[in-house]
């Protein structure tokens, strides 16, 4: 037999990191069913007439191709002789699977996890040839059972998710496929058209090149972009994906008149969860998903307004451009056209309503953050609002239900990018800090769209332009922002007293917020003796105070930190409702407390009680060793296995609350203690 290749999987849709696998347990997964109460639950959303994309995406993926450092081409160690081809669109899944199965040259052919197309990974010899495997897996698909594989495939690093089919097809023995020889090439395909060049010259402004675009030609452009791209025009709004000749339509186009492409089909560059403006489209069909690149492209067109660093030395005047003169000799916008034009752009317009409001953080059940919003954190020293911070950040890191992240949630499901900028600490704090929200997280490594840095040793000017900078390279970078964090802002300005500079930063952070679509969380000190509900930091903190959505108050009672609010757009959270967090020796960590409100401490001891009693029965004695197996089982899932410093957390807790008794180095349930009444 030959010895079974070696493969990569990842976490989900969103995770870079690679795992070795061999193909053979790879296969072996999907058919003994390790994933299939999660792919389960897509099928039966699927049967309810909801979508599974977002379930799908937090599924593990094999990179079939070989293995890699990371889910990138440049990831590339060692190829695996192994091509995968996603069959979609079929009338009979089941049955081409099955007639596969008699197919030599087939390592595996199994169900995909919606159960409505077949995944069918070949044998191949074309090492290192990527291109040439595949076109010979493509002429032989058509060649012989007249299936077309999704272009897609084409990427050595295309992900693969996991499914479950105890039926699948498995041969260790396939042999490599033929090799295609391909006819003369046809005259080469127009390369997709090239961005018109701008038409009509902007005036001096905050223009991005992309969104001068989206205003400008975008619109009639995107059809010739999908067309140049293989998209099929299905009529009206109405488009085909790629490869796909069968069935409805995969996406839609300007619907209603919104200007944006929806993709329904997960079998393309487009995220099925995003909404595509005319930059967008164009930056992923002509420019492979590089933003940047597809922005330097139009601004060399003449869209969007220059960086001042473009400009020539003598400021762009020449004889037939004097001073203040747009190129071609266009008058200069004076300051009252100006203001017209950017009352036009934000003028009310009932056939355009916007998106629904995205919530991006909870505290509890209160939402404190969404996109375009500010939010402030106003608290004196050492209350643990770094700690609150870097719970923040895990809410959005981590990839499981059942972390402390001190009454957070936000989780960060689309992989976009999250920044946290430190003013204040050293960077020993700091680093410690960024680890500890990585720890809180349960995570093994800090994701690559979380981007932190400690700029404690910046000047305020380069700290103001910092936030700017990071933001406009990190949403390039991840198609977007999840959120912000400044953990002292007051460091953005000179003098938190200067009624001018505060006006102008609060402002400038508030724009930034609305521009990426993101919120922007700012901690702020308040002076020693101030009292919880007062303003803080002079001029700075009124500023903020009047425009973020939401003020969140921290304060210190003994040992235990409150966080409250009685500023807020949305409900208020009353003190006596607070979130209440206290440092923890045995985590070396702050923990979250029970809330004052009853019916949230009986259901969290109760849930405390369901864990103990689902690995132990009323008088069974288990060691250490034994007992951490046990969590270890209990709340396994198909891609992780809680490390043992999570479930050591969990027996201290349990120990805690009394749910857990010890004696003698032996573990056991307390008959004492019952659940609170339903």
């Amino acid at each position: 037999m030959t010895p079974p290749p070696e493969v990569s999987l990842v976490a989900s849709a969103t995770a870079t990191a690679c795992q070795p696998v061999t193909a053979s347990d790879a296969v072996a997964s999907i058919r003994d069913g390790k994933y299939a109460d999660a792919v389960a639950g897509i099928r039966a959303a699927l049967s309810a007439g909801k979508s599974g994309d977002a379930r799908k995406r937090r599924l593990p993926a094999i990179l079939w191709s070989g293995t890699f450092s990371r889910r990138a081409i440049a990831g590339l160690i060692a190829p695996s002789g192994l091509i995968v081809a996603d069959l979609d669109g079929l009338d009979n899944p089941a049955q081409t699977r099955d007639t596969l199965a008699f197919d030599d040259h087939i390592y595996a052919a199994f169900l995909s996890p919606s159960a409505t197309g077949v995944k069918a990974v070949f044998r191949h010899d074309r090492a290192g040839e990527h291109a040439a495997a595949w076109a010979d897996m493509e002429a032989y698909l058509s060649a012989k059972y007249n299936l077309t594989p999704d272009p897609s495939g084409k990427d050595v690093c295309r992900m693969c998710f996991v499914s479950h089919d105890p039926d699948l097809a498995h041969n260790p023995d396939a042999r490599p496929l033929p090799h295609h020889t391909p006819p003369p090439p046809d005259p080469p395909p127009a390369a997709p058209k090239p961005p018109p060049a701008n038409p009509l010259p902007r005036p001096a402004g905050d223009i991005k090149p992309g969104v001068d675009f989206n205003t400008g030609p975008g619109i009639a452009m995107v059809p010739e972009l999908l067309a140049s791209a293989g998209w099929t025009h299905m009529g009206g709004e109405y488009w085909r994906r790629p490869g796909k000749t069968k069935g409805g339509h995969s996406a839609t186009w300007n619907h209603n008149g919104n200007g944006v492409l929806k993709v329904f089909s997960s079998s393309t560059p487009f995220n099925p969860e995003e909404s595509y403006t005319p930059f967008a489209v164009l930056a992923m069909l002509s420019f492979g998903g590089d933003y940047s690149a597809a922005g330097r492209e139009l601004a060399r067109q003449g869209y969007g307004t220059p960086r001042p660093s473009s400009a020539p030395k003598n400021g762009g005047a020449t004889q037939d451009n004097p001073p203040g003169a747009q190129p071609g000799g266009t008058p200069p916008e004076s300051a009252e056209d100006r203001i017209r034009r950017l009352l036009r752009e934000c003028a009310f317009d009932l056939t355009k309503p916007p998106p629904p409001l995205r919530p991006v953080f909870r505290l509890g059940e209160t939402i404190i953050c969404t996109p375009g919003n500010l939010t402030t954190i106003l608290a004196q020293a050492k209350v643990g609002k770094s700690a609150f911070m870097q719970a923040a950040m895990a809410a959005a890191m981590t990839l499981s239900d059942h972390i402390d992240a001190l009454g957070i949630t936000g989780r960060n499901e689309h992989g976009k990018a999250f920044i946290y900028l430190d003013t204040e600490q050293a960077p020993y704090d700091f680093w410690h800090g960024v680890d500890r929200a990585r720890r809180r997280a349960d995570m093994q490594d800090v994701p690559a769209w979380v981007y932190a840095h400690g700029i404690a040793g910046f000047t305020t000017a380069d700290a103001r332009r910092a936030v700017a900078v990071k933001m406009e390279d990190a949403s390039l970078e991840c198609e977007g922002i999840h959120a912000v964090i400044i953990d002292g802002v007051a460091d953005l300005v000179n003098d938190v007293n200067d009624p001018e500079e505060c006006g102008q930063v609060v402002a400038e952070l508030h724009r930034l917020a609305i521009h990426h679509d993101c919120p922007i969380i700012c901690v702020i000190h308040r002076n020693e003796g101030e009292k919880a509900d007062s303003t803080a930091r002079g001029h700075l903190g009124k500023n903020f105070i009047r425009k973020a959505q939401t003020n969140l108050l921290m304060e210190k009672e003994d040992e235990v930190t409150l966080v409250w609010s009685n500023r807020q757009r949305g409900a208020p959270i009353f003190k006596k409702d607070a979130i209440r967090f206290r440092w923890d020796d045995d985590l070396k960590m702050h923990a979250l407390l029970d809330s004052s409100s009853t019916v949230r401490a009986d259901d969290k001891l109760a849930e405390w009680i369901d864990l103990a009693e689902s690995v132990l029965q009323p008088g069974e004695r288990k060691q250490w060793k034994e007992l951490v197996e046990a969590l270890q089982d209990a709340r396994r899932t198909p891609d992780k296995t809680p490390t043992e410093k999570t479930t050591q957390r969990w027996i201290n807790t349990m120990k805690k609350l009394g749910v857990l008794k010890v004696s003698y180095g032996y573990y056991t349930l307390n008959p004492d203690i019952t659940p609170p009444p339903a």
